[in-house]
């Protein structure tokens, strides 16, 4: 295997703590990456990932920051918001099944933001989305819209407050709904 990922390292900031390890290609590192995204293969050389750099924290100390989810394909780092449509590192909170790319899109206007749930194949580069009514909320919380998860044969799109279903037609459920307090983690 060409990519192999080894030490783990907690890392912590005030908005986010978590843990990153050391990306090898065969014997040279070539960074170090966030363990809670991940590396996923994505066919031939090509690797994702989200990257974990070290600043001052502006008191003479160290901090860890994750930065932008990165494609390399061995030779080349690509932004992975300069490849696929409505994405913003600090909110679309992607995952990675096989080779499709689930996220949450952000769409700005002049005056409002829209929200897309999205899938991409990097295999035959289809991009598919859906709109959807939810309200962007300014937030520290890295994970506040969540990463898209399989559940079955859907896909759960879920916030603090919101969950989707979308099918494998990408095929939202029309049951998509705001939670309340008393019912989030149970609803379909």
């Amino acid at each position: 295997m060409r990519y192999s990922l080894s030490g783990k390292v907690p890392y912590e900031n005030l908005a986010w703590s978590g843990n990153y390890a050391l990306l090898h290609d065969r014997d040279a590192i070539i960074d170090t990456i966030d363990l809670a995204f991940g590396l996923h293969q994505l066919g031939g050389d090509t690797i994702l990932f989200l990257p974990v750099r070290s600043g001052s924290d502006g008191a003479g100390g160290t901090v860890q920051s994750i930065t932008e989810h990165v494609l390399f394909d061995g030779v080349q780092r690509t932004l992975l918001g300069n490849l696929v449509p409505h994405f913003n590192g600090g909110f679309s909170s992607p995952a990675v099944l096989d080779t499709l790319l689930y996220y949450w899109g952000l769409e700005l206007g002049q005056d409002d933001a829209r929200v897309l749930l999205m899938r991409y194949d990097f295999r035959t580069r289809a991009l598919d989305s859906i709109p959807v009514q939810i309200e962007v909320e300014g937030s520290d919380d890295r994970f506040y819209f969540r990463p898209p998860y399989r559940e079955g044969k859907d896909m759960i799109f879920e916030t603090h407050s919101f969950k989707a279903r979308v099918d494998s037609t990408w095929t939202q459920d029309p049951r998509a709904r705001h939670l309340r307090s008393s019912d989030r983690g149970t609803a379909s």
